[in-house]
């Protein structure tokens, strides 16, 4: 299905796409850190299809609706041009802007879980088995999807190439979404070149990794306290609060039709949406290793 989408809207617009490169030259290294096996022009092409996909299908919506609000037709027309313009091009910059956000996912799965994989590159390092066997261990662990897609590579260049773990990193480095593993691979590569001590050096990272994981747990459960108090505030003592007033405010202005539709409004609309952006806003703090 989205090769298809690929497709079709690499015909269509292909050649304005190439044109349009040149005004995202960093769009090339997030699809590969997001593991897009795309081209940069066309990513481009399938933004601008699903851009105009939108544009077809809310422009007749916000004709009638616009021409029914304003009376006419001409203003209604133009009205609903102009929206639909706009969400053309907001369709077409966060179909742009998706691969970095999940490159950003992926890092910061990866950086959550840095501190286990280090940990175990350093026991199997220090058994003085091959590094080659120490990366194909690590590619068999249980690890989330994301991370996997990190190691993945490694492993299938070792398995299926015949490379070595430095001819390895060389070939996928810049595919890598972790700064953090960037640079332990980085680190990892120029001691196999040196033919330096990996198993301190693993040893030391892994401590390293493992103090920064520490300082982030406590980060977040300072952080979740934060929350899991503001939201009782606004939560629990507030809406309480809200509705004993509004009750005793309709009984003295007697407009308890209007006090029962604002008491409506607040639990059935306000109140789940601030529960569910505080779940989302807790989510996106989370270490993926609590999940």
């Amino acid at each position: 299905m989205v090769e298809n989408i690929v497709k079709i809207s690499t015909s269509i617009f292909g050649y304005l796409s190439f044109f349009l490169t040149t005004l995202f030259p960093d769009l090339q290294n997030h699809l590969k850190k997001a593991k897009y096996k795309r081209m940069a022009f066309e990513h481009i092409s399938v933004s601008l299809f699903y851009g105009l996909m939108s544009f077809v299908a809310t422009l007749p919506f916000f004709s009638i609706l616009s021409s029914f609000l304003t009376k006419s037709a001409i203003v209604g027309y133009l009205l609903s041009i102009i929206i639909s313009f706009s969400l053309f091009f907001a369709v077409f910059f966060i179909v742009m802007n998706y691969p970095k956000i999940i490159s950003k996912q992926i890092a910061k799965q990866v950086d959550d879980y840095l501190p286990f994989i280090t940990l175990n590159m350093s026991l199997l390092a220090s058994s003085k088995l091959p590094f080659d066997k120490v990366i194909l261990m690590v590619g068999r662990l249980k690890l989330p999807p994301n991370v996997k897609k990190e190691i993945d590579p490694f492993v299938y260049d070792i398995t299926n190439f015949g490379l070595n773990v430095r001819e390895a990193i060389e070939k996928e480095i810049e595919r890598v979404s972790s700064e953090n593993f960037k640079e332990l691979l980085y680190g990892i590569s120029s001691l196999l070149r040196t033919g330096g001590d990996l198993s301190t050096f693993l040893k030391e990272k892994s401590k390293s990794y493992i103090l920064e994981y520490k300082r982030k747990l406590l980060e977040f459960a300072r952080k979740l306290g934060i929350f899991t108090q503001i939201y009782l505030m606004l939560i629990v003592v507030a809406s309480i609060f809200l509705t004993v007033l509004l009750t005793v405010f309709g009984a003295i202005s007697g407009i308890g039709e209007t006090t029962i539709l604002i008491q409506f409004f607040l639990i059935v609309i306000v109140i789940p949406m601030v529960s569910f952006m505080f779940v989302f806003l807790i989510k996106s703090i989370t270490p993926s290793s609590l999940y």
